[in-house]
C-alpha cells in the first residue's frame, strides 16, 4: 500500500517504538508499507530507504489526490502553508525544505496548495520549485538536461544552503542534519535519488571516481562519514565535532587554519555522477 507522509517531519525509526531515529519522512514524501505492527508500520521511502514510523503519520495515497506533476518539492528553508494567501493569516502548517505539497492554483504571487484530508491553503510561490516532484522517481533522468558545469554549480549552492545547521543524527533538514542527510538532499532537490547512508552502494548513480579527479558537487567519503566537495581542496560536511556541531566548511589541505587531520588521512573513496 502506497501512503505519503502526513506531517512535516516524521523520525523514520530502526525499530518500532522510540528508539534510533535512522532518517526523516518530510511533509508528502511517498512511501510503501511494507509491514504493520501494532500501531507502527515499517515503510520503504521513494528512494529506497526503511524505517517505522506510526501509522497516524501516514495517509493513504488515494486520500491525497491529484496528479503527479501537480507536486512540487519546498526550496525554501521553511515555508507556512496559510488560510489565506496573506502573510498575517493563520498558519494551518509549516513544512521543511524537501517536502512535497500538491500545487492545485495561483493565485497572485502565491500558489494554492491541497493538504491531506482536503484542506487547502497558500504558500508564497518563490518557496515551491517549479520541477515536478514526481521527476525525481526516475533518479533525475526526467529533471532536465543540465550541462555539467551549470548542475555542479547547484549541487554547491544546495549544499551551502545548509550552512551552520544543527548536527542531529538521522536528520535531513535545516533543523537538525547529519552527513548523509547533508549529501542526500544537496542531491534530491536537484532532481537525483543517491543512497541515504555514508557509502556507496549499487543500484544509485553515485560511483566511484580516481581522487584526482574529484570535482565540485562530488562526494567524498571517510569511514561511516560523507561530505560533499566544493573544490580548492575544501569540504562542506555535517560534523558532531564538539567545537562545530554543524554544517561547516573544512579542508583537505594540511596548510589551512580548517584543516582535519583526522579525515584527510581516512579518505577512502571520491564519488561522482558524472
Amino acid at each position: 500500500m502506497k501512503i505519503r507522509i502526513g506531517k512535516g517531519i516524521v523520525p523514520l525509526r530502526r525499530v518500532p517504538g522510540d528508539g534510533e531515529c535512522i532518517d526523516e519522512g518530510l511533509y508528502g514524501m511517498e512511501a510503501e508499507i511494507l509491514e504493520c505492527r501494532g500501531r507502527w508500520i515499517r515503510i520503504r521511502m521513494f528512494y529506497g530507504y526503511e524505517g517505522w514510523i506510526p501509522k497516524e503519520d501516514a495517509v493513504p495515497l488515494e486520500r491525497c489526490g491529484g496528479r503527479e506533476e501537480d507536486w512540487r518539492m519546498v526550496k525554501a528553508a521553511f515555508a507556512d502553508i496559510k488560510r489565506r494567501p496573506n502573510v498575517q493569516a493563520e498558519t494551518l502548517l509549516w513544512v521543511p525544505r524537501g517536502s512535497w505539497l500538491e500545487v492545485c492554483g495561483v493565485c497572485e504571487d502565491w500558489l494554492t496548495v491541497r493538504l491531506a484530508g482536503g484542506t487547502c491553503g497558500y504558500v508564497p510561490g518563490v518557496c515551491i520549485q517549479t520541477v515536478p516532484a514526481e521527476a525525481l522517481r526516475e533518479t533525475g533522468k526526467k529533471y532536465g538536461k543540465l550541462q555539467e558545469t551549470e548542475l555542479r554549480q547547484r549541487l554547491v549552492e544546495t549544499a551551502c544552503s545548509y550552512f551552520g545547521a544543527p548536527y542531529r543524527w538521522g536528520g535531513k533538514t535545516p533543523l537538525g542534519i547529519d552527513c548523509s542527510g547533508l549529501a542526500q538532499m544537496t542531491y534530491l532537490l536537484n532532481g537525483i535519488i543517491i543512497y541515504r547512508d555514508a557509502k556507496l552502494a549499487p543500484g544509485y548513480p553515485m560511483r566511484q571516481i580516481p581522487r584526482e579527479r574529484k570535482q565540485p558537487g562530488d562526494l567524498l567519503y571517510f569511514p561511516g562519514h560523507v561530505a560533499v566537495y566544493l573544490g580548492n581542496q575544501r569540504y562542506l560536511h555535517a560534523t558532531a565535532a564538539a567545537d562545530r556541531y554543524c554544517v561547516t566548511v573544512n579542508s583537505l589541505d594540511p596548510c589551512e587554519e580548517d584543516y582535519r587531520e583526522n579525515l584527510a588521512d581516512s579518505l577512502t573513496a571520491v564519488g561522482s555522477i558524472f
